[in-house]
Parts: C-alpha cells; sequence; structure tokens
C-alpha cells in the first residue's frame, strides 16, 4: 500500500470554507422560500456587495464630516463665537468657555441631531430605494413573462411577495444594515436607552413593510412606472417620518405630566397619551392592519389580475374596523364637559367620503365581469344552489357576489356605518347644545345621502366603456366636491350669509355654520339627493340588463 493511500484529504481554504458555507445557507434559504434564493441569487454578486458597501460607508463619512465642521472652533482659546453644539454664556448669548479657554461643547445636543439625522435618511434611504426596486423588478417580470410563469409555480402568492420582498432590495438593506453601528452609537451617546432604540427599530421596519407591500399593489395594479411610487411613498414617507420621530423624541417626564391632565389623548376610552409605549402600540396596532389588508388584496391580484382588490364579505370586516379606529378619534372622554360639534360633524362627514371612495375603487369589477354576470348569474345560482343543497337568491348574490355589481354591498356598509355614527350621536345627548340633536342627525344623514348619491353616479358612469377609468372618477369628484365651495366662495361674502346654499350644495357644508343651519335645508338636502341616488341607480341597473343581453337577442330585438 502507498503512503499517500493513508494521507487524510486536505481541508479546504479559508475563501473555499466561506464560498461552501454561503452555498448551505443558500439551499437552506431556498428550501424555505425558492423565490427569495432566485432573487438573491440576482442581487449578490461581488460587484454590487461593494458598491452597497463603499456608497454606505462613503455617505456616513460625510455626513460625520459635516456635524464635525459644524462643532465650534477649539483653535483660540476665549474666541468669541456662536454655535448650535455649545453650551451657552447667559451673560454674552455666546459659547461658555472653561478655565483654559476652551469651548464647552454639548454633545448630547451633537449626537441627538446626528442621530435624528441619520436616522431619517436610513429610512428615506430604505423605504425609497426598496419601493423603487420592488416596482421596476414585478413591471420587468411582466414584461418578460416570467411572471406568468411564477403564476404557475406551485409556490402560494404569500410566499412569491416575501421573496421579492426580502430578496429584491438586499443591496438597499445592505447599504443600511452597515450603518446601523454608527446609528446606535449615536443614538445613546445622545441619552437615550437601548429600549428606546428599539422602539426605534421596530417602528422603522413596519414601517418600511407597509409601503413595500403597498409598492407591490401599485406594481399589481399595471403600474411600470416604478418613480411614480417614489413620489407617491415620498409624499406619504415625510410625516410618517415626522410622527415616529416625535413619538421618540417625547420625553418621559412629558407623558408623566399628561398622566394628571385631563386633556391626554384618548381613543375611546383608553389614555394612549400617558405613555409612550401605548402610543406606539397603538400605532403599531394599525400599521399592522392595514399591511394585513393590503396582503389580502395582493394574493388576490397575484392570481387573478382582473379580481376586485377584496371580495364583498372581506369589505364588510374592513368598514367595520375603519369605522372603530375613525369613531374613536370623535369620542369623548366622559370627564370633558363639552363638544365642540362642528369640527366632530365635519370629521365624521370626511369619514364618510374616505370610506366610499375606499369601497368604489375595492368592489368596482371590470366592465366586462359585470357583463358576464348580468348574462349568467341565474345559471351560476341555479349551478351554486344545486351544490349547496339551498335555494340561493338573487340578493344573496350582490351581497357577497365576486362579479355582481356592488351597488347593493356598499349602500348596506353606508347605512351600516351611517347607523354606529347616529348611534353614537344619540349617546352623546348630554353633550348636546339648544337645537343640535335635530342638526347633528340631519348632517350625518345629509352626508350619508351625498355619499350614496357620489357611489350610485360612479358605478353608472364606470361601466361605461373607458379608457381612463380613474381620470373619471377624480373629474367626477372635483365636480361634487370642490366646484360648489369654490363657486360659493366667489358669489356669497360668507357661509352664515347663504347657509341654506350651502346645505343644499357643498359637502358637509352646514358645518362650517351650524348655528345657522336650517332644518328645511337640511332635509332639502337629504331628499334630493336620496332621488338622485335613486334615479343613477335605475338608470344603472337597466345599463347592466341591456348589458346581459347577447347580441344575438339584441339584433333580433331590432
Amino acid at each position: 500500500m502507498s503512503p499517500s493511500s493513508h494521507t487524510s484529504p486536505v481541508p479546504p481554504t479559508p475563501p473555499a470554507a466561506v464560498e461552501l458555507l454561503g452555498d448551505r445557507l443558500l439551499n437552506a434559504i431556498g428550501n424555505l422560500n425558492p423565490q427569495l434564493l432566485r432573487e438573491l441569487k440576482g442581487q449578490l454578486k461581488p460587484r454590487n456587495l461593494s458598491l452597497a458597501l463603499g456608497l454606505s460607508l462613503v455617505a456616513q463619512g460625510l455626513l460625520y464630516f459635516l456635524f464635525y465642521a459644524s462643532l465650534p472652533s477649539t483653535a483660540v482659546p476665549f474666541q468669541p463665537q456662536h454655535s448650535d453644539y455649545c453650551l451657552e454664556d447667559l451673560s454674552t448669548y455666546g459659547c461658555l468657555f472653561d478655565a483654559d479657554g476652551v469651548v464647552q461643547i454639548d454633545w448630547i445636543r451633537w449626537h441627538s441631531h446626528f442621530s435624528y439625522t441619520l436616522g431619517a435618511g436610513l429610512i428615506a434611504i430604505l423605504v425609497l430605494g426598496g419601493v423603487y426596486q420592488l416596482i421596476a423588478n414585478y413591471a420587468k417580470e411582466r414584461q418578460t413573462g416570467t411572471l406568468d410563469f411564477l403564476r404557475l409555480t406551485p409556490q402560494s402568492g404569500d410566499r412569491i411577495f416575501l421573496g421579492k420582498i426580502l430578496g429584491v432590495p438586499a443591496m438597499v438593506y445592505l447599504a443600511v444594515f452597515a450603518a446601523i453601528p454608527l446609528h446606535a452609537a449615536m443614538t445613546l451617546l445622545s441619552g437615550y436607552t437601548l429600549l428606546n432604540l428599539t422602539l426605534f427599530y421596530v417602528s422603522a421596519i413596519e414601517i418600511a413593510v407597509l409601503f413595500f407591500c403597498s409598492a407591490m399593489l401599485i406594481a399589481c395594479l399595471g403600474t411600470n412606472q416604478a418613480w411614480l411610487g417614489v413620489v407617491l411613498s415620498s409624499s406619504l414617507l415625510y410625516p410618517a417620518v415626522g410622527l415616529l420621530y416625535v413619538l421618540f423624541a417625547i420625553p418621559e417626564e412629558f407623558f408623566g405630566d399628561l398622566a394628571n391632565s385631563s386633556t391626554v389623548f384618548h381613543w375611546w376610552i383608553m389614555p394612549l397619551g400617558q405613555s409612550r409605549f401605548a402610543l406606539m402600540s397603538f400605532c403599531w396596532a394599525w400599521t399592522g392592519i392595514g399591511i394585513y389588508w393590503i396582503w389580502q388584496a395582493l394574493g388576490r391580484l397575484f392570481r387573478n389580475s382582473h379580481a376586485t382588490l377584496l371580495s364583498k364579505t372581506q369589505t364588510y370586516w374592513l368598514t367595520a374596523e375603519v369605522t372603530l379606529f375613525w369613531l374613536g378619534f370623535a369620542a369623548k372622554t366622559p370627564s370633558l364637559e363639552r363638544i365642540d360639534w362642528e369640527p366632530v360633524l365635519y370629521f365624521l362627514s370626511i369619514f364618510y367620503l374616505v370610506v366610499t371612495i375606499a369601497l368604489n375603487l375595492i368592489l368596482m369589477p371590470r366592465r366586462q365581469s359585470i357583463q358576464d354576470w348580468a348574462r349568467y348569474h341565474h345559471v351560476n345560482a341555479a349551478e351554486a344552489s344545486a351544490e349547496s343543497g339551498t335555494r340561493r337568491s338573487i340578493w344573496v348574490d350582490l351581497l357577497i357576489g365576486e362579479k355582481s355589481p356592488p351597488t347593493l354591498a356598499i349602500a348596506l356598509q353606508l347605512v351600516a356605518a351611517c347607523g354606529v355614527c347616529l348611534a353614537w350621536v344619540l349617546g352623546m345627548h348630554q353633550y348636546w347644545t339648544p337645537g343640535m340633536g335635530w342638526k347633528a342627525t340631519g348632517i350625518i344623514l345629509a352626508a350619508f345621502a351625498s355619499m350614496l348619491l357620489f357611489s350610485s353616479l360612479l358605478q353608472h358612469i364606470l361601466h361605461w366603456k373607458l379608457k381612463q377609468r380613474h381620470a373619471v372618477m377624480l373629474s367626477t369628484f372635483f365636480v361634487m366636491f370642490v366646484v360648489p365651495p369654490i363657486a360659493l366662495t366667489i358669489l356669497t361674502q360668507s357661509v352664515s350669509d347663504a347657509t341654506d346654499l350651502w346645505t343644499l350644495f357643498v359637502f358637509a357644508g352646514s358645518t362650517f355654520a351650524i348655528e345657522s343651519a336650517t332644518l328645511t335645508a337640511l332635509l332639502g338636502t337629504i331628499a334630493w339627493q336620496l332621488a338622485a341616488a335613486g334615479l343613477f341607480t335605475y338608470q344603472f341597473k337597466r345599463s347592466i340588463e341591456t348589458l346581459g343581453r347577447s347580441d344575438v337577442r339584441r339584433l333580433v330585438e331590432r
């Protein structure tokens, strides 16, 4: 036997060992989520890794240099100077010096400003960069045809979207992660605790997930312009980050003072303003609910790009949650002595507007789907009745059917929301001023009638053969809700001089002059809007019947 046969295998060199470990890790990821493995293989290239890390380090260095340059000079002792980052001498309103003439620097302020700037920049890069890459990647998949291939794979839509969200912006994640040590160090040096830092990171991650899911939804709706998603995200990201920093930067002593205050922020009867954790938990919970519903819409659109965003059954739950959320801000604590009804009623009217627009966007099917339903719903109802053993009425189909017109479902949800708001107003009767009861009731019913009219008009228009459906919807909104107040503002001197006109023709117009609102004007508003809504609904019904007639039948009738 030769000596070479007794030699042990040569261990792999360090680069080979790293490569082997990376392959095993990728294989494990592929077993968990094949789509994530596919995206990572396209991203994890030496050039991309070097570019992401290099740009991140250069950006951190530039930011540090800019902040370091803003520090007061220590070259000349006792040199008078002003700076945002030195302790103030109250006698000269300049920088304070020690006995040796060295400027006393406010390092806590410097570290906190550095932390705020770096943190806001990281969130902006994470969200905007991720949104752009996700929309661009999805558009590319659609154009090359690989998206149809993904639909045919046994992977669920949830896994595919999760793989894209985790894998497509991988280089953005790497660049942001490389800056986390510097941000964490600056945050801790500025006096914040590790718990506060953890709360900040959890909130930032949830904000990013919300924007990423929204970006995927925009892409599923057919948008190929990634820059459009960036523009929309940037307009919404600024207030989100601002709110995050307000909650993050408020001193704990402030919450302690609020605990004994009667003006603390309440949602329903819960005093959320007494604790930073309570406020953040509230934001986390409702952001999570928003992510859940967007994820449900993604699953529906991925398998059927022509489906509505949500089913009618799902929108019943969604409307209940939105009503609970919105009305909680209007509700007041029992310790309050009075309610300022004008902003509360206007707030509830805006709630109606938001719900109506959302329901029409979510539930309006394509014209072809309505046509198919109008032609074959009798056959489909008979088949469904045969399968279930019970007769399925057309009313049930209108309430929960996938392709049926959403008129009845939307009207039912508006009635339910109106009933909840009326119940709350009646329950607050102890806060009514003289005459406020019928005024508040009339304003809510008028808002309900306006939304019923708006919804029926939209459904009547949107089933036409239109290429720009959303442009028509926007124009209808502009004519109904923007033109009347502008016209009456020009033609009248003030709302109180023409209260009846504002009540009749302006959405929630009576809330601007609630003291001078009349019962006649409110009843007239409700009456003409309900009549118009009924007329448009009737026309919509006739249009559906016309769509349901086959081409042969229409030729015979001629």
